[in-house]
C-alpha cells in the first residue's frame, strides 16, 4: 500500500533499467514482473493484459476510480484491493477465481453486483456498501460463501439487496449457506420483447417529466417497452438534458454471433454486450434511428444474421435502414469504433460517445392474398432458391420479385 489514500496521483512510470518492476504500456501502474501482480495503481490505470493478480491494496482509497475493468488474465483480486473505490456497479469478470477478503471494502457508492455462472471464491466482507440493492447470481449450483460477505442485518438476514437468480433456481439459494439469508430472492425468469409496430415512434426525450426529472427506469439489462437496454453505468446512460441514450463503450462485431441465442440475461450477453436491441416484424420496412456520434465512434447496426452496418455521423442526423425478413428478427443498435480516426487521433472507446434520441418503425405492405393468372406460367421460389407450387408463408420470390405471403 505504498501510495495508499494518495487520490490525486494520476501518473506512475518505472524506470526501464527496473529489473523488478515495470510501468509496460505506460498503464500508469507498478507492475512486479515475476508474478505478474499489480502492485499499486491510481485512477488513470489501465490494467494490461497478461497481469495475473491485482495486488494487496492497489487501488486502496483511489475513491476517484469509478468503473473496473480487468482483462480475461486476471486470476485474483487481493486483499482491500479496491478498498475505499467509487463505483456503483461491479462486476466480476468469469475469468476471476478468487477476491480474498476486504477486497471491495468501503466503496459506499456500490448498488449492484454481478457474479458470473463460476462465481469465484469470495472472501469475508467484500460487498458491505449500505447502498447495496442488486445482486444477480449467474450460477445455477450454488456452492456456500461465508455469512459476512454481504452487509446482513443485527439478525442475520440480508432484507436490503434483492438477490436475482437463476430461473428454476431460487430453492438452491433457499437452501445454501451464506445465500440464504437474503429474505428477497428472485429468479431471473425469460424475457421476451414484442416487435414494434408500424409507425411506432421512441423519442427518448420522452422519458423525463415536466419538470424535466428522469423517468427512465434503470439501463443495466432491463427491458422497457419493446426495448432491452444493456448499457451499464460505466458504459454510458441517460442524459435527461439531452434527452438521448448515450453509449460511451465499443462492442466488437464478433459478439452479436455469441450472444445471438442468449436470452437477455444470459451474463455472456450483459458482459459483453453494451446498447439497445428490439425485434421487427416478419415482412418489409425500415429502422430509423436518430443518433450524433463523436470522437471515433460510429453508429452500428446489425439485422438478424445480416453483416453489421456502420454509419459515420456528421453532427445529429436520422439513419434509414431497409430490412427485409421473413420472421420476427433482432435488431442491435451499437457503438464501433472507427479505425481510421482512432489512428489518426489516437482516442481511447471512453472518449468517444455515441448519442442515440430515438428510433422509428415503418413497415412496408407486400401481403398478397394470391398470385393472379396468364397465359404466362409464373414462377415462384423460396428464400433458398427452391421452387414452390403456390406461394408459402413467409417470404416467397414471385416473377423475380420478393413478396411476404402473411
Amino acid at each position: 500500500m505504498a501510495f495508499r489514500d494518495c487520490t490525486g496521483l494520476t501518473s506512475i512510470t518505472v524506470d526501464e533499467q527496473n529489473q523488478v518492476y515495470d510501468s509496460r504500456n505506460r498503464c500508469n501502474a507498478i507492475i512486479e514482473k515475476e508474478t505478474l501482480t499489480l502492485v499499486n495503481g491510481c485512477r488513470t490505470t489501465v490494467v494490461p493484459d497478461g497481469i495475473a493478480e491485482i495486488g494487496m491494496g492497489a487501488f486502496y482509497g483511489q475513491y476517484g476510480i469509478t468503473t473496473l475493468e480487468l482483462p480475461a488474465s486476471v486470476k485474483i483480486i487481493g486483499f482491500s484491493a479496491y478498498d475505499g473505490c467509487g463505483f456503483d456497479t461491479l462486476l466480476i469478470p468469469s475469468t476471476v477465481e478468487s477476491i480474498y477478503f476486504t477486497a471491495f471494502w468501503n466503496c459506499h457508492y456500490l448498488t449492484t453486483v454481478i457474479l458470473p455462472e463460476n462465481t469465484p471464491e469470495l472472501g469475508s466482507e467484500l460487498f458491505l456498501s449500505k447502498k447495496l440493492s442488486s445482486v444477480y447470481s449467474y450460477n445455477r449450483n450454488p456452492t456456500a460463501i461465508k455469512d459476512d460477505v454481504f452487509d446482513v442485518d443485527w439478525d442475520g438476514t440480508m432484507t436490503t439487496a434483492t438477490l436475482y437468480v437463476p430461473a428454476g433456481c431460487k430453492s438452491k439459494y433457499e437452501a445454501t449457506d451464506g445465500w440464504k439469508r437474503f429474505t428477497n430472492i428472485v429468479e431471473m425468469e425469460p424475457v421476451d420483447i414484442e416487435p414494434l409496430e408500424d409507425g411506432d415512434v421512441i423519442d427518448f426525450g420522452d422519458f423525463v417529466d415536466e419538470s424535466g426529472v428522469e423517468v427512465l427506469p434503470a439501463l443495466d439489462g432491463n427491458v422497457v417497452g419493446n426495448l432491452y437496454f444493456n448499457i451499464l453505468n460505466d458504459n454510458g446512460g441517460y442524459d435527461a438534458e439531452e434527452g438521448c441514450i448515450v453509449i460511451t463503450e465499443s462492442t466488437a462485431d464478433e459478439t452479436i454471433e455469441r450472444i445471438a441465442d442468449k436470452d437477455f440475461y444470459d451474463k455472456e450477453l450483459r458482459e459483453t454486450f453494451t446498447g439497445i436491441i428490439f425485434k421487427v416484424p416478419a415482412g418489409s420496412g425500415n429502422i430509423k434511428i436518430t443518433a450524433e456520434a463523436l470522437g471515433s465512434m460510429l453508429l452500428k447496426v446489425r439485422i438478424g444474421d445480416d453483416e453489421p452496418q456502420s454509419f459515420e455521423l456528421d453532427g445529429r442526423q436520422k439513419v434509414k435502414i431497409p430490412y427485409t425478413v421473413g420472421e420476427e428478427t433482432l435488431v442491435y443498435i451499437y457503438a464501433g469504433e472507427d479505425a481510421a480516426v482512432k489512428g489518426v487521433h489516437p482516442v481511447t472507446a471512453s472518449s468517444g460517445m455515441l448519442r442515440i434520441f430515438g428510433i422509428e418503425s415503418e413497415s412496408i405492405p407486400t401481403a398478397i392474398a394470391g398470385v393472379e393468372t396468364s397465359d404466362t406460367p409464373v414462377t415462384i421460389y423460396s428464400v433458398s432458391g427452391q421452387r414452390l407450387a403456390k406461394p408459402q408463408k413467409g417470404i416467397n420470390i414471385i416473377g423475380g420479385k420478393k413478396v411476404v405471403v402473411k
